[in-house]
C-alpha cells in the first residue's frame, strides 16, 4: 500500500512538472502549493 502512494505521488509530481513545461507561465501557483 505505501509504494503504491508513493508511486501515486511521482505520477502527480511528473503530471505537475509536464503541466508546468507546457504552461509556463501558469506554474507560480503551483510552486507556492509546493
Amino acid at each position: 500500500m505505501i509504494g503504491f502512494l508513493q508511486g501515486a505521488v511521482r505520477f502527480e509530481t511528473l503530471t505537475l512538472v509536464l503541466s508546468m513545461l507546457q504552461k509556463p507561465g501558469k506554474h507560480l501557483p503551483v510552486a507556492s502549493i509546493l
